[in-house]
């Protein structure tokens, strides 16, 4: 009786994360519905050709959206699996990443670009929080 509880569980879980994924495609600057998005995607899966759907949405829904749904699905899924090990090794619910210092560490990695001034080669010019970079 557990496992079909928890299967169930799964399963409506697991529909909610699609039933968000709509409204995360059709947000943008571009208003694009979701039978366009569903078409596209579908195209993509047959093969088929989508004749409904211009280009240039084609092109937003699957090189622009699509890729941003897909890392914040893969980043969510990775604290989930990591606050998972951290309940499971410390046998505690309410375990918190400053225990091993997880969070310093953390810190320091989205603090040491800006610390060491690297940036994107593709700009050219230095971070707006480093006038002393800039020439007169």
């Amino acid at each position: 009786m557990a496992f079909k509880r928890k299967l169930m569980m799964s399963a409506v879980l697991f529909m909610l994360m699609i039933a968000a994924v709509f409204p995360a495609m059709m947000s943008g600057r571009y208003e694009i519905q979701a039978g366009q998005i569903w078409s596209v995607i579908w195209s993509k899966i047959t093969g088929a050709s989508n004749l409904d759907v211009g280009r240039s949405q084609q092109v937003i829904i699957w090189k622009i959206r699509m890729p941003r749904l897909v890392l914040a699905l893969t980043a969510g899924v990775a604290l989930s699996i990591s606050g998972t090990a951290y309940q499971g090794c410390f046998r505690n619910p309410l375990v918190e990443p400053y225990i091993l210092g997880v969070s310093t560490g953390a810190a320091c990695g989205a603090a040491a670009p800006s610390s060491f001034l690297i940036f994107s080669p593709k700009v050219n010019s230095p971070p707006s929080f480093s006038p002393w970079l800039r020439s007169a």
